[in-house]
């Protein structure tokens, strides 16, 4: 998946099937790459790209049991790897929010909804309230609500994070 450059920064970030995460400088041409490690030295299953306010590129280990997240120091190139605080999450597709503070992401596996705050470098999570929807992705909204779809059931979901009430839609037959 592609993260294409900001008004601020012409830096594209993009991942690919060999678990690396690429970074394009257009002006120049020149190419980055990093190869991920889960904790244990393992393989980083890399899912999608997406960018904060500083042009830090954020990524989710999805294999099976996966519950970790890396950030990429624009700057450096240094990797941090972050927790997702329940097992199993399977982080999968989102956005940063307009404010690029936010990392909205979906929990595939343990079908929740994720945000993981760059400035405090900490989780939140809202649980999904209807068993197996385990969301697909998450696009954070300007009213600050949130939508997540599903490939396992014919709903929509809005979320609202600040009092946690979430409406499922059914889609039309």
């Amino acid at each position: 998946m592609l993260s294409p450059p900001t008004a601020n920064d012409a830096q594209v970030w993009a991942n690919d099937e060999r678990m690396l995460i690429h970074r394009l400088d257009p002006p120049t041409g020149k190419w980055q790459s990093v190869k991920l490690q889960d904790d244990a030295g393992g393989p980083f299953a890399g899912y999608c790209v997406y960018r904060d306010a500083q042009n830090n590129a954020y990524t989710f280990d999805f294999k099976r049991g996966g519950r970790s997240m890396a950030r990429i120091d624009a700057k450096t190139m240094q990797v941090k790897l972050f927790t997702i605080p329940t097992a199993n999450a399977r982080g999968r597709r989102g956005r940063a929010d307009d404010a690029g503070r936010g990392i909205w992401f979906a929990e595939y596996g343990s079908n929740k909804i994720g945000r993981f705050d760059v400035t405090s470098e900490s989780f939140a999570e809202w649980p999904v309230p209807q068993a197996y929807f385990w969301p697909y992705d998450v696009v954070p909204a300007k009213n600050g609500e949130i939508w997540s779809g599903s490939m396992w059931t014919d709903h929509v979901l809005r979320l609202d994070p600040k009092t946690g009430t979430a409406t499922l839609y059914p889609l039309p037959h």
